[in-house]
């Protein structure tokens, strides 16, 4: 089967990232078989194309559900940070449009990204611009370096968007599988929320922690601010300002 044939959607959790898809439903219906059968030999196949980066479960109703291993994520990340350009746009506060309280609130999350992480590079603790490597986002026992639930949930919400954000692409290009109104400002404030809810527990400057705990909540800081600068840039067209 054509992998690009079945539709996932993401489960939401506050753990692992995992997708699921009821495909096996579908060609139960067009295959006479058991929907168990189909999603088993399914899976089957899967688990052979996917290799060691997704771990997939069929459930007893035929649901097919794919976990996404720590490694796979820490090269998304990495992938996300080394794919920014160096050339940020610069737009300073002075004549910036505030739209409404809430658009306020995520440009302001922005700056405070960039505040961060110009701290960071003062102090000589980050290089934000510059490719890292995935091991630096895993660790010793090639988990993502999770001390707080909320590194997990930030994660999670990243990624929630930028899947969101190649399911727009696609249906700009009539090749999409849904045609299902997305409202970037409601997302956007999810991703503020997140971001404000990890930054209340992690904090990096003052406190006791590795230094590859601070490098990886100072990336984390960065791939928040390219998202959140693509959010505000290019979906709800206002600026994306590095202070206020």
């Amino acid at each position: 089967m054509n992998l690009a044939h079945i539709h996932l959607h993401k489960v939401r959790n506050k753990g692992k990232i995992s997708y699921a898809t009821s495909v096996a439903f579908i060609l139960s219906k067009l295959c006479n078989m058991r929907a168990t059968e189909v999603a088993e030999g399914i899976g089957e196949n899967l688990s052979t194309k996917l290799g060691g980066q997704f771990f997939v479960n069929v459930n007893p109703s035929g649901l097919i559900k794919i976990l996404v291993s720590d490694q796979f994520i820490a090269n998304w990340l990495d992938s996300l940070i080394s794919s920014s350009s160096e050339n940020d746009l610069t737009i300073d506060s002075a004549g910036l449009a505030y739209y409404s309280p809430t658009l306020f609130t995520a440009q302001y999350c922005h700056a405070r990204c960039c505040s961060l992480l110009r701290l960071g590079e003062r102090e000589r603790l980050i290089r934000p611009c510059r490719a890292t490597q995935s091991s630096l986002w895993l660790d010793e026992d090639e988990k993502i370096r999770c001390d707080h639930q909320t590194t997990s949930c930030l994660i999670s919400e990243l990624v929630q968007i930028v899947d969101w954000l190649y399911d727009d692409w696609e249906s700009s290009q009539d090749i999409g599988k849904s045609n299902r109104k997305i409202n970037w400002e409601k997302n956007i404030v999810g991703l503020v929320n997140t971001f404000t809810a990890f930054w209340a527990d992690c904090r990096i400057l003052g406190t006791t922690i590795s230094p590859e705990l601070a490098q990886m909540r100072f990336n984390l800081i960065f791939a928040t601010k390219l998202v959140l600068e693509f959010l505000l840039l290019n979906h709800l067209g206002i600026a994306a300002p590095k202070s206020i």
